[in-house]
């Protein structure tokens, strides 16, 4: 059976999290997968990931998009068993290609992102046209009528990338005096670089380690934030295990407000780390262990009262809920089942 998987993002980045994920369990369930985005030609996962679309401009433009659509086409072929999209602008593409089934995995807030507006009424014709939607936040449940056809699938965790046992220090690590606190994952528009900046400075003997893609960080940053850049996904459990406190400093927004279970907490958990996020509702009801913050005087004192706590492997306990396996076992009875009809 032939699957076409459309998504925005690279396979070999540093956001290893959602689509990708459930791709690579359609590939073990035996599909021929197909992958694309708009981010250049380049075969970037296996063979199998066939072909990608130019990197675009125009965005704002749905002529382009109809236009850039008719272009590749004949890249895109037919008869489509399966065709699996995320919220992202790639949903345009999904509604005009034929498959006996299609399914959305409905990841984020669509309207959270800074795309043209003609893109929320694709979401709307695809869910309604959807067989399945997967998603990753029962906060999101509002957006399909037909419940009968929404599943809640949390982002699933591959804990064996997660060891706790034999773990090298990392060299670039080694002369950042302790304690460390670490946020890992990108550093866009969601990111609350005054929370970091404002704590860094009211916390001048903690070292704050940034990894990951960033976009216009401020100039002059405190000395003890220390902004890495990205690191291969495979080398995350190594940095986590020699920090001492997992930092969530997010905007409030809707994009960040309709998660309720963001994979970034599951990753600081697995290694046993003390979390302290900002507050927000879905978040706290799933996560109650995370030492939450609603002002910027407050996080100093959580993350002072986190390194108090200190490390706590029962955390891990928590991660486990999510584990691949699992939400691999889950995925596959749907897809299963879709295909008995």
């Amino acid at each position: 059976m032939r699957a076409l998987v459309l998504a925005p993002n690279r396979w070999d980045g540093i956001l290893e999290v959602g689509i990708f994920k459930f791709a690579k369990f359609l590939k073990v369930m035996g599909f021929d997968v197909r992958f694309s985005n708009l981010e250049g030609f380049r075969y970037i996962f296996s063979e199998k990931f066939a072909w990608f679309l130019p990197k675009s401009f125009g965005w704002s433009n749905k002529v382009f998009w109809e236009i850039t659509y008719k272009l590749n086409s004949h890249k895109f072929g037919k008869d489509w068993d399966l065709i699996i999209t995320d919220a992202s602008h790639m949903i345009f593409f999904a509604n005009r290609l034929n498959a006996k089934f299609k399914v959305y995995r409905l990841n984020d807030l669509l309207e959270g992102f800074n795309l043209p507006t003609f893109f929320v009424e694709e979401e709307k014709r695809f869910i309604e046209r959807a067989d399945l939607v997967l998603s990753a936040h029962s906060t999101l449940s509002y957006k399909v009528k037909d419940k009968n056809k929404f599943f809640l699938l949390p982002n699933p965790i591959n804990l064996n990338l997660f060891p706790t046992e034999n773990i090298v220090e990392p060299e670039d690590l080694m002369k950042i005096p302790r304690p460390r606190v670490i946020y890992i994952g990108a550093m866009f528009e969601w990111f609350d670089w005054e929370a970091v900046v404002f704590t860094a400075e009211n916390l001048r003997n903690f070292s704050f380690i940034l990894i990951g893609p960033y976009k216009n960080p401020p100039k002059n940053l405190p000395p003890n934030i220390y902004l890495l850049g990205k690191r291969a996904h495979r080398e995350i459990h190594r940095y986590l295990y020699y920090c001492d406190v997992g930092f969530i400093p997010f905007k409030l927004s809707p994009l960040i407000t309709h998660m309720d279970h963001p994979n970034k907490v599951l990753e600081y958990f697995a290694m046993g780390l003390p979390v302290v996020s900002v507050y927000w509702e879905a978040f706290y009801k799933n996560f109650p262990e995370v030492f939450f913050y609603n002002s910027l005087e407050e996080i100093t004192q959580k993350i002072e009262l986190a390194i108090r706590k200190g490390r706590n492997w029962k955390l891990r306990e928590r991660a486990k809920e999510y584990d691949e396996e699992r939400i691999f076992q889950r995925f596959k009875d749907i897809i299963s089942q879709l295909f008995q009809r």
